[in-house]
């Protein structure tokens, strides 16, 4: 094989790879509205056909107590983990919310195997029936 075309191939690999390298840190982000809870309280819950009231009525004392285990996200019936960056703003809002249970929030990222690599989080009012109008299936708008 000639210079000319090891150089071809490898030009052609080279943007192959900085296109796909692109894509994975230039997707959309999503909406995804729902609860923090504390890791540890969200494996003890899951599954149950209790969550929904449960992460309503979790506490931020317990929440805090338990923050070292990191925290996770439920939104219509599904669980998430978060990222290092969610865990960390997770328990600034945790930290900052005036309210004693229910952390419902507006979170800004992408899923990817379960996790939601966040770009931002913040408190939301609840909507006062379960049913989290203007949203699909998988939590996001």
């Amino acid at each position: 094989m000639s210079k000319l075309g090891v150089r071809l191939i490898f030009l052609v690999a080279t943007i192959l790879l900085l296109a796909g390298w692109n894509n994975g840190f230039c997707a959309e982000q999503e909406k995804w509205l729902g609860f923090i809870v504390d890791k540890q309280c969200a494996d003890s819950i899951r599954g149950s056909t209790e969550a929904e009231s449960f992460v309503q009525a979790h506490t931020k004392d317990c929440a805090l107590m338990c923050k070292d285990k990191g925290f996770a996200f439920y939104s219509h019936g599904k669980w998430f983990g978060f990222d290092a960056k969610g865990s960390g703003l997770a328990l600034k809002v945790l930290q900052e919310s005036k309210r004693p249970r229910g952390f419902y929030v507006e979170v800004i990222g992408k899923a990817q195997n379960q996790i939601l690599l966040v770009e931002t989080i913040k408190e939301v009012q609840q909507p006062r029936s379960n049913k989290h109008h203007g949203v699909n299936h998988n939590g996001t708008y």
